[in-house]
């Protein structure tokens, strides 16, 4: 029978991400938060299954709950106070203006203060309500609801989904969310050609997407579908090749200038980019754990039996 600290050891790590961002986001170990927010998200379900914790259905209603109160209140202080943790819930939907006006979105920046390039894929600003309509931080917000609710019958995958981590980078904008979403109802929600189809739309968002295909494609050694993967990637992009190839191997590909001259890349630009980056890791262990955890089974098992072999050899 579980034990009353072990409740508490669990609901105090899953509050950890707050008290992480509140913490170490302004110190020069901010480029930590994102690897300490991952590794504090895939404990807490971890520990729920070791300790066999009981009240299944109340505990995730409490955590998926302070989760979605703690995201919405962290959305009311950045809009009261200004303090963003990315410039993506402005920039996103934005892009859509350079296009409208007759711009090139990968060789022209928007400039707010200072150039921010576009270097995502060309579908992702054009998933939104109309930013003057709506902010795209609830947007976003909505989103993660959306896919916390696509994975509602995996218990442990919608914990993991549903924790403080995820919940707080809807609400500060990251648009990773948008891709997150589509690749849950491709490998989660949906089967067949609606999974299909949501896995390609997927590859026109953000390039995280498109590597965890490919690459989950030749685990299965599904040949066919990882160069199908690679098609569409070139498809999503193929008008802006051919409006102007280098800024669209530049900036969305090389994540670099649109000359592709300049040696810094806008991967560090600010103290902040890194925060969003554990979300697809994530993502990959809440939705393929039991994957995971068969493959790793089986190699600790070859290791285990080569070192037996090794040793009979020895004697």
């Amino acid at each position: 029978m579980a034990k009353s600290w072990q409740y508490v050891l669990v609901c105090m790590l899953a509050a950890s991400p707050l008290c992480i961002e509140g913490i170490l986001l302004s110190t020069s170990l901010a480029l930590l938060s994102g690897p300490l927010l991952g590794l504090a998200t895939l404990t807490v379900p971890y520990l729920i299954g070791t300790y066999r914790l009981g009240h299944r259905r109340t505990l995730r209603l409490f955590l998926i709950g302070s989760s979605s109160a703690v995201a919405v209140s962290a959305l009311v202080f950045s809009t009261l106070t200004g303090y963003n943790l990315t410039d993506e819930w402005w920039a996103t939907p934005q892009y859509v203006s350079l296009l409208f006006q007759g711009h090139d979105w990968y060789s022209l920046p928007l400039r707010a203060g200072t150039s921010i390039w576009n270097v995502y894929l060309p579908l992702l600003p054009f998933i939104q309500v109309p930013f003057s309509w709506f902010d795209y931080r609830w947007f976003t917000l909505i989103m993660w609801c959306l896919m916390v609710y696509a994975v509602r019958r995996r218990y442990y995958t919608s914990i993991t989904l549903g924790a403080q981590y995820p919940a707080l980078m809807a609400a500060s904008g990251f648009n990773d969310l948008v891709p997150l979403l589509f690749l849950t109802l491709a490998f989660v929600t949906f089967k067949g050609r609606p999974a299909r189809a949501a896995e390609i739309l997927s590859l026109g968002m953000k390039q995280f997407a498109n590597i965890f295909v490919f690459i989950y494609h030749l685990a299965h050694q599904d040949w066919s579908q990882a160069g199908v993967t690679v098609v569409m990637s070139a498809l999503f992009l193929l008008p802006f090749l051919l409006w102007d190839w280098k800024s669209a191997v530049c900036t969305p590909i090389l994540y670099m200038p649109p000359d592709c001259q300049s040696t810094q890349t806008f991967m560090f630009n600010t103290i902040h980019t890194g925060v969003n980056f554990a979300l697809w890791p994530v993502w990959v262990v809440a939705v393929f754990h039991p994957t995971l955890i068969a493959w790793g089974t089986r190699r600790l098992e070859q290791i285990r039996t080569g070192l037996k072999r090794f040793r009979v050899r020895q004697e």
